[in-house]
């Protein structure tokens, strides 16, 4: 099962956002004033990335998480990894290669780590 198959499981303030062309803005079904879950995938330019990150954010609260697909995927695509893990907000960030993970908690100290999976 891929994930945008399995996103249809997820609660109601969880969304996968699979853009295909920079004209197609993040939209959501159910907008909720805060989000639990951000998945990103699809187009794997910096530019979209950061310009996703940015919009969706005021959707983050002290427990959200935000998904990144492909972090290594190219050098534009590493260095959006590397602006949205070093963001003011951004404090705790994991990398496992394949996906780039993010965490919002204010009270925890900023952190990164890598793991391989």
């Amino acid at each position: 099962m891929n994930t945008s198959e399995a996103s249809h499981n997820l609660q109601p303030t969880t969304y996968n956002l699979q853009p295909t062309t920079d004209n197609r803005q993040p939209t959501t079904d159910n907008r909720q004033p805060t989000t639990d879950l951000i998945y990103f995938d699809g187009n794997h330019s910096k530019e979209a990335t950061l310009k996703y990150f940015e919009q969706l954010l005021p959707l983050a609260h002290n427990d959200s998480v935000f998904i990144f697909d492909d972090i290594h995927w190219s050098k534009g695509m590493e260095e959006a990894w590397a602006e949205i893990k070093g963001h003011p907000r951004v404090r705790v960030s994991i990398d496992s290669f394949f996906w780039g993970i993010v965490f919002f908690r204010k009270e925890q100290e900023k952190e990164h780590f890598i793991i391989r999976l």
